[in-house]
């Protein structure tokens, strides 16, 4: 059985829950490395990760016009979990990162958490309420690294 890392779109609230539900997810596929056939698997990791970081927006970005109050941060899980966890989805319309997690996926799983420093919430804000500008600036920050045996102080961070 082979494994693949997956990066995982989430919010604050995923955090705290049990297991990460099956949703669309990203990773380096092959799809993805015949687009880039000259970059090596950190640009193509990095590409994984972005695409996870603007599917976190959207989801704060839907959430917040459903009228839901969430910490507006990105959050990116990555974990590592058996290939027959994801299939591919279709459709043209989708980066070639795009996955489907079919399974929850446990914390025992999670290699990283990635999260927004604060000083982006002015942005995160902004691009949430539909600046294209402001979205362009986030999808630019890094993510702040955490280890999967911080978790718990990013549940008490998140309030």
């Amino acid at each position: 059985m082979t494994s693949v890392r997956i990066y995982i779109p989430a919010t604050s609230a995923d955090v705290s829950k049990e297991d990460l539900l099956p949703r669309l997810v990203h990773a380096v596929t092959r799809e993805l490395e015949h687009a880039m056939p000259a970059e090596g698997e950190e640009v193509l990791e990095s590409v994984a990760m972005g695409a996870a970081a603007d599917d976190s927006l959207r989801i704060l970005t839907a959430l917040a016009q459903g009228g839901e109050t969430i910490r507006p941060l990105r959050v990116v899980v990555v974990a590592d979990v058996a290939d027959s966890r994801v299939e591919p989805v279709p459709g043209d319309d989708l980066l070639p990162t795009a996955r489907r997690l079919v399974r929850p996926v446990g914390w025992d799983a999670v290699a990283s958490i990635h999260v927004d420093d604060d000083e982006a919430l002015e942005d995160l804000l902004a691009a949430i309420g539909g600046d294209e500008q402001a979205f362009e600036r986030v999808a630019d920050e890094d993510l702040m690294w955490y280890d999967v045996e911080e978790r718990e102080d990013l549940i008490a961070y998140f309030g």
